[in-house]
């Protein structure tokens, strides 16, 4: 055989595993992003529920709730990173600053909600929606992230399962 046949076989093969590799550590490093922002949004609103459970906590007092709510201000203004305004290319919102251009998205208006409730503290009626907004920016978070189907693919990379789908009734079953 030729020299020449064998280096181009060789740099055939090569090249195929060098590919290979490519595309798993490409696999990889895009679970390894997905991650990274799943726990950057997960602080985020650890910090956005901590803050939603302390206001109506706080309500009567007046300096403790301002400060709260400059926090949570705050922390709206971050989750715009996060989830920002939607562009459908209608020119909504064309004559605002770049970051309030479009519409907003439906988490961050819950938010939005709950921040313009706290001003009707004292009715009770804003008080039950003030918790449904809560209620409803978990929920929407939750729908972001689909935590199940993140664990399914979590566990196709790392060929381990943490998830058994055990619920409190299937308690009996477990073995130690």
């Amino acid at each position: 055989m030729n020299c020449e046949v064998v280096i181009s076989v060789f740099s055939f093969i090569l090249s195929i595993f060098v590919f290979a590799f490519y595309l798993i550590d490409r696999h990889f490093k895009m679970v390894e992003i997905s991650m990274n922002y799943r726990t950057q949004v997960l602080e985020w609103y650890e910090k956005c529920i901590q803050i939603l459970k302390l206001i109506p906590i706080i309500k009567n007092n007046k300096e403790e709730l301002e400060k709260a709510k400059a926090r949570f201000s705050g922390l709206i203004e971050q989750g715009r990173f996060f989830f920002p305004n939607i562009d459908k290319r209608d020119g909504f919102g064309n004559e605002k600053v770049l970051h309030h251009r479009g519409y907003s998205n439906i988490i961050i208006n819950f938010l939005t909600d709950c921040y313009n409730l706290i001003a009707y503290f004292n009715d009770v009626e804003a008080i039950n929606e003030y918790e449904r907004k809560v209620d409803f920016f978990t929920a929407a978070i939750f729908r972001c992230f689909s935590p199940n189907n993140f664990i399914k693919k979590v566990e196709k990379v790392t060929l381990s399962s943490c998830s058994e789908n055990l619920v409190r009734e299937d308690l009996w079953r477990i073995e130690i």
